[in-house]
């Protein structure tokens, strides 16, 4: 896959919804959400949205079709990491993040407690492969693409 630009849209709207690759010029536009839905955020490949009034959250690709449910709990609305991760809460009654694994419906505790009430959430470099964060005991690196 190639080098991708895109911008980010008004505040009101998701990030990364037209995407241009560098190295062909194909310009890719992601599906508008259907009425009452709302785009969080989109990837290369995907985007994520939640049915009108935000019951539930669900991925869909960039041209609208294969829509997945996704687990209630409030996800963080940043483009699915290698079109499969996504970082979310694990428990409604404590603070605590996970990576829910849209391919195999995993979803595992990162060790994120305390530090996420603080503010710290698991940061994806620009091509989302690697993760990165920082809890009590040390700062921890996930290679996503290495994950099977």
């Amino acid at each position: 896959m190639g080098g991708f630009t895109g911008h980010v849209e008004p505040p009101d709207g998701a990030p990364f919804t037209h995407l241009v690759n560098l190295e062909t010029g194909h310009v890719s536009d992601a599906a508008p959400a259907r009425q009452g839905e709302q785009l969080l955020a989109c990837g290369v490949q995907s985007c994520l949205a939640t049915t009108p009034g935000g019951a539930r959250a669900f991925t869909r690709l960039r041209d609208g079709s294969e829509q997945q449910e996704v687990p209630t709990g409030f996800q963080i609305p940043e483009p699915v990491s290698q079109s499969r991760f996504y970082v979310r809460t694990l428990r409604s009654h404590a603070p605590g993040l996970g990576l829910y694994d849209l391919k195999t419906g995993t979803l595992v505790d990162l060790g994120i407690g305390n530090e996420a009430a603080q503010g710290e959430v698991p940061v994806a470099d620009r091509a989302g492969r690697m993760m990165t964060y920082l809890t009590a005991s040390g700062r921890y690196v996930i290679d996503l693409s290495k994950i099977p």
